[in-house]
């Protein structure tokens, strides 16, 4: 029998995100952490140009983080190779503590448990802006961690991030279909529920 994939919105859905106090949040800890490097006041604009050009991409053979990079690191002035550590570090080590403006929904922690409980696949379909490492920090703020809780079978594919996606959401079917396309599930039935719509069958 065909197992029912449900391919689940990360903010607002599983994780109360509040944006508005998130994303200023990240900018200060993300120019705090490269202030070394990089102006303050490059690094806004930087980073809206990198993640209009993620979701302009229409190239199919480029990966999202290929598409911010080549844009992101020219707009900064600066070799994408001087950077990469302190990057990681911001991720590895301040990004966790971001946790804060953030909060649990008990009632899609108890979806999550029911749906493995009665052999779902489970999937993650959100905005890919940040990397792997960041959604994984993401999924424990939402008491969802993926050592516990296998999202896609692996944790490597919890859905399309900027390491690996290769589009942007466009669009709520746009983005579903690309994830479960990227989970080998092609001609699967599908389920889609986050905070802008569901889905149906691919």
């Amino acid at each position: 029998m065909q197992k029912t994939t449900l391919l689940l919105d990360l903010d607002d859905t599983l994780l109360n995100t509040n944006l508005e106090a998130f994303v200023p949040a990240y900018f200060q800890a993300l120019a705090s952490a490269l202030v070394e490097d990089v102006p303050p006041e490059k690094m806004l604009p930087a980073l809206t140009v990198g993640t209009k050009a993620m979701m302009d991409n229409q190239d199919p053979g480029r990966t999202l983080r290929e598409v911010f990079n080549s844009h992101f690191f020219p707009q900064l002035g600066i070799n994408q190779e001087a950077l990469t550590g302190k990057i990681d570090h911001f991720y590895d080590e301040i990004f966790p503590s971001l946790g804060y403006v953030a909060a649990q929904r008990p009632e899609a922690i108890r979806f999550v448990k029911w749906a493995f409980e009665n052999d779902f696949l489970l999937g993650i379909a959100t905005n890919p802006y940040f990397p792997i490492k960041a959604v994984k920090h993401r999924m424990i703020w939402a008491g969802l961690p993926a050592e516990e809780y296998p999202f896609a079978g692996r944790q490597e594919q919890l859905g399309q991030t900027r390491d690996r996606g290769n589009a942007a959401r466009g669009g709520v079917r746009k983005c579903r279909r690309h994830v479960g396309d990227g989970l080998g599930r092609r001609g699967y039935r599908r389920l889609g529920e986050g905070d802008r719509g569901a889905g149906g069958k691919s």
